[in-house]
């Protein structure tokens, strides 16, 4: 833990401690930065989260790692690439792997998928080369992957034209449908949440950013077709932003948090909650009070229609932003609010309940001098308790800087490994997730490819139970 920086937590009507409650900190260290995305529940309980990782001295990879219920780490991976990649969304497998959605600055969207060990088995591409840029992913029973994203489609990087897409993909990459809608006008549509209903429907929520930026923006729903992808309605809800969409409970209509602002001034933001019918009319239930910034982030629907609301809450008087967890009953009523503050700016990212009820808050934490990002993670058994205490979780440092060259390459693939320890073991997996080649690494080796068939390999390499994997080309 840094000596140099206050840890605190600021409880709001909080009670008795929860002994299974638990506040952690990942990889808090000064040369990487460590942004987490979104976190999902394996069969087996524990946890996996992910988001990318930056570094001094290179660009960014793919972060991904397993945690137990008692939030120790389990194992964790740094999946590289030759460009700039970050994981947006975790799909869970029904037989104990996952898939993570990916997005690349080389104009590419991607699955990868793993096994519960955290091993690449195989990886899809899609879009590539359009400026598409994913929002969300689900994996339905048939194992079919749904996307929304947007793309792009001016060839002039300087001037948006925004198109909202839906994907279906199966299992094996292959694409069911891809259908599109494009609003009229200047605007930059952005999809921001998507649920999918009981009727073989799927709802998603699009909010515009218009060319004045002191105009609030204004957030439409669509409904679509989920045998086919096709649009069935779109309508516009009014001014603000959806940041997400749950069920209700009883599957009758949707619950939405709601961004508004009526001036454009980020400092007046409210948090809102509103009730959705299936057929797209909206009721606003409740509202944060004015005069103090709450950003709206993540819905939970817990037992009797009861709530969970993440947020970004500010304390102008000690300059903190704050993540907040907000819990309302079934009317809906505030009951109390928990905010949570690790070093001056902490934001929620993502909120899930697991299969025995326990709630997890997954926050990016950015330190005063703004050098460093690492990762929050506060579990939660009861709504109103939480814990006080947020401990350093760095028993698994981000120390190994794998690198290859050429790539792609053709006979001789050089990797060079530093920090590492005196040999460390690798192995080169296949796409189908077959070990072709494995040995011992120590510092800069050159392994011999050539007998390989051409095609995509991922170099694996374990250093006392560190992992760190790179993507290669044979060609």
């Amino acid at each position: 833990m840094k000596k140099a920086y206050l840890l605190c937590i600021v409880l709001l009507f909080a009670s008795s401690l929860s002994a299974q409650s638990w506040a952690k900190s990942y990889w808090n260290t000064f040369d990487h930065d460590a942004y987490s995305s979104c976190i999902g529940e394996l069969q087996d309980g524990s946890l996996i989260i992910a988001g990318h990782l930056l570094s001094n001295n290179s660009g960014g990879d793919i972060l991904y790692y397993k945690i137990n219920p008692e939030g120790e780490v389990v194992w964790k991976f740094t999946l590289s690439h030759s460009s700039f990649e970050q994981a947006i969304d975790i799909a869970v497998h029904p037989d104990g792997g996952f898939s993570l959605l990916s997005w690349s600055n080389v104009d590419q969207i991607s699955i990868n998928q793993f096994d519960e060990n955290g091993f690449l088995l195989g990886q899809h591409s899609f879009l590539t080369g359009t400026r598409s840029f994913p929002s969300e992913c689900f994996l339905l029973e048939n194992n079919d992957y749904i996307i929304n994203g947007y793309t792009d489609i001016n060839e002039d990087p300087d001037i948006y034209d925004i198109e909202l897409f839906l994907l279906r993909v199966n299992f094996e990459g292959n694409v069911q449908y891809h259908h599109t809608i494009n609003f009229e006008g200047d605007n930059w549509d952005i999809p921001s949440s998507m649920i999918i209903g009981t009727d073989n429907s799927l709802y998603t929520s699009i909010f515009t950013i218009n060319e004045d930026p002191f105009s609030p923006s204004d957030m439409f729903i669509c409904k679509w077709q989920l045998d086919d992808g096709n649009p069935i309605w779109q309508k516009n809800l009014g001014t603000g932003s959806i940041t997400d969409l749950v069920l209700a409970e009883d599957e009758d209509y949707l619950y939405a948090a709601i961004s508004a602002n009526n001036d454009g001034n980020a400092s007046n933001n409210m948090c809102q909650l509103a009730r959705i019918s299936l057929d797209g009319e909206m009721e606003i239930l409740t509202s944060s009070p004015s005069g103090a910034s709450c950003e709206p982030k993540n819905l939970l629907v817990l037992e009797d229609n009861t709530l969970l609301l993440s947020a970004i809450t500010n304390d102008d008087e000690q300059n903190t932003v704050r993540s907040s967890l907000m819990y309302y009953d079934e009317s809906p009523s505030l009951v109390c609010q928990t905010d949570y503050i690790d070093n001056t700016q902490t934001t929620p990212i993502d909120l899930m309940q697991s299969k025995n009820g326990s709630v997890y808050l997954l926050n990016n934490v950015l330190n005063p001098n703004w050098s460093d990002h690492h990762p929050l993670i506060v579990k939660i058994e009861t709504p109103c308790e939480g814990p006080s205490i947020i401990s350093d979780v760095n028993d698994h440092q981000l120390d190994n800087k794998l690198s290859i060259y050429p790539n792609p390459v053709d006979q001789q693939l050089n990797v060079i490994l530093d920090k590492a320890a005196k040999e460390v073991k690798y192995q080169i997996f296949n796409l189908e997730g077959k070990v072709v080649k494995k040995g011992l690494l120590s510092g800069q080796m050159a392994l011999d490819v050539s007998s390989f068939k051409n095609g995509i390999y991922v170099l694996n390499v374990n250093n006392n139970g560190d992992f760190t994997s790179i993507r290669f080309i044979k060609s």
